[in-house]
């Protein structure tokens, strides 16, 4: 059962979920003026990173936009001394359910993504992993400068390769 809870400063006007939506009770109606009740959900909008925001706004105030993973955490976890940024557990910007958040230090919200970063990540098709070396037919080919500079059975003859056009070129390495 989804849990609701005033979002602060705009108690009576809007709530947050322990699921993470957030719902409008009333709005100041301008062309009747009077309160009218709605009771809708509101749709986010992605701030270009992934993280979803949404505007809120009071009677006789300009709209502010607000991350909902932070007024879900401030609606629905303890947040210690110290501790001014909020965590994606699952790393998934998009995911604003209680269960997934946590309140943290700037420092180990850092290391929590790097972690996940240096991490095995799949690979898409035709990538190595390496620079300049690109898989075909199963085989890694180097190619540098827009130019190709052969087919290799494996991945380290490949990268010896790679290394010693860099060198020709004054790369050090």
């Amino acid at each position: 059962m989804e849990q609701w809870k005033d979002i602060k400063g705009f108690e009576g006007f809007y709530q947050v979920s322990d699921a993470g939506n957030i719902r409008r009770l009333k709005y100041w109606n301008h062309h009747k003026n009077d309160w009218t009740i709605t009771n809708r959900l509101l749709t986010p909008t992605d701030n270009g990173n992934g993280y979803k925001i949404v505007g809120l706004q009071a009677k006789d105030a300009r709209r502010k936009k607000f991350y909902i993973h932070r007024l879900v955490a401030a609606a629905f976890l303890p947040r210690k001394e110290g501790q001014d940024y909020v965590n994606h557990r699952d790393h998934n910007r998009a995911n604003n359910a209680a269960n997934n958040l946590e309140w943290c230090t700037q420092k180990y919200n850092t290391n929590y993504s790097a972690d996940r970063m240096r991490g095995f990540r799949e690979l898409p098709p035709g990538r190595s992993g390496e620079r300049y070396i690109t898989i075909f037919n199963g085989r890694f080919q180097v190619i540098l400068k827009h130019k190709f500079y052969g087919s290799y059975a494996t991945l380290q003859e490949a990268i010896n390769r790679r290394n010693e056009l860099l060198s020709s070129y004054g790369y050090q390495m």
